[in-house]
Formats: structure tokens, C-alpha cells, sequence
């Protein structure tokens, strides 16, 4: 069987009862990404001279590890980014540790796990895209570093309107939708 739709299945049918739905909320998003220091858009409009085009550098490059919360009511939490240069540039931690859901888990709140390559179950995905593009379409020169970055992300956070809020409420109705009918055909 498909690992990724019997982990959607678990999601769906023991972590889904956990949420009071009726009060959604309440329900907080929790996500991390990165930006590396060279993110730029790959592909731009050029006159052909070698004065149009940016020298990005490539290779593995020091960047941003960036973790953030979200609700429906409240879209971005206040006080909640939580971003640093990483000290490393390996995607593969050597040992995983839990913390922010173990903090969590002490101050009596539930933690919902969502399933591997369902994006779809995440609030937070859509503006996570909206943010990167904003650093991608301002980081056209140099330095290309992590302060910069730093700074382009705090600037795409503040641009998060309510109108990008009141897509990602839309993310509710695409879980429920998604369980009751799972249910209905199983």
C-alpha cells in the first residue's frame, strides 16, 4: 500500500478528531522552511548584455532556517517568527528533536502531526510561497547574504495582508471536505 495515503489515512482518522472543529479558530499552523542566501527568481527578462544579467552565486551558500504560526482568526501570530542563519548546510538533520512540539505538548496543548506531501492540510504553505517570491523578486543584487535575507523576510511578513488571510481560512473547509469524504468511501 501507498505509505503516503496510509499516513494521510492516520492523519485523517485519529489526529482530525483531536480538533474541535466546531471552534476552528483556535487551531494554530505551525510550519518551518528556508531561504538560502542566493534566492533569486531563476528566470528574468534580459537585453542581452552582460550589464542585465545578476551575478548570483551558486553552490551550497549559508541560509535562513525560518519557522512561523498562523490561525484563522489571527492569520500571522504576533511575536511568533522565529528565524536564524543556519550553522550548516546539509537538509538532513543527523538527530531529530521535537522542541516547539514537546513546548507544546508541556503547556497542554494538542499537537496535530500532518501527513508527508499533503501541503494541501497546511494553512501556512500558501503564504510560505507568497513570502519566498517577495525575497526571490528583491534579492536581484549583492550582498547575498543571510542579513539581507533576514530583512526581505521581515518585510514579506509584514505584507501578509487579510486578504491572504481569508485564503488560507479556505484550508479548513479542504480538511473537513477531504475527511468526511474519506470516510464516506471507506
Amino acid at each position: 500500500e501507498n505509505p503516503a495515503r496510509t499516513l494521510r489515512y492516520y492523519f485523517e482518522e485519529s489526529q482530525i478528531n483531536k480538533v474541535n472543529t466546531s471552534n476552528w479558530d483556535n487551531v494554530v499552523f505551525i510550519d518551518e522552511i528556508w531561504l538560502n542566501a542566493n534566492h533569486t527568481v531563476s528566470r528574468t527578462w534580459t537585453d542581452d548584455t552582460a550589464a542585465s544579467t545578476s551575478k548570483v552565486p551558486s553552490g551550497k551558500v549559508a541560509r535562513l532556517n525560518i519557522c512561523h504560526a498562523t490561525s484563522a482568526s489571527q492569520g500571522f501570530i504576533p511575536d511568533c517568527l522565529l528565524a536564524f542563519a543556519s550553522k550548516t548546510t546539509t537538509t538532513k538533520p543527523s538527530k531529530l528533536r521535537y522542541v516547539i512540539y514537546e513546548l507544546a505538548l508541556e503547556h497542554g496543548h494538542k499537537v496535530i502531526r500532518l501527513p508527508p506531501y499533503h501541503c494541501q492540510y497546511n494553512a501556512i504553505e500558501l503564504i510560505w510561497a507568497q513570502i519566498k517570491g517577495h525575497a526571490a523578486r528583491n534579492n536581484t543584487e549583492p550582498p547575498f547574504s543571510t542579513a539581507k535575507m533576514m530583512s526581505l523576510l521581515q518585510t514579506a511578513c509584514a505584507e501578509v495582508t487579510t486578504e491572504d488571510e481569508k485564503n488560507r481560512r479556505e484550508n479548513k473547509e479542504i480538511i473537513l471536505q477531504d475527511f468526511e469524504g474519506d470516510m464516506r468511501i471507506d
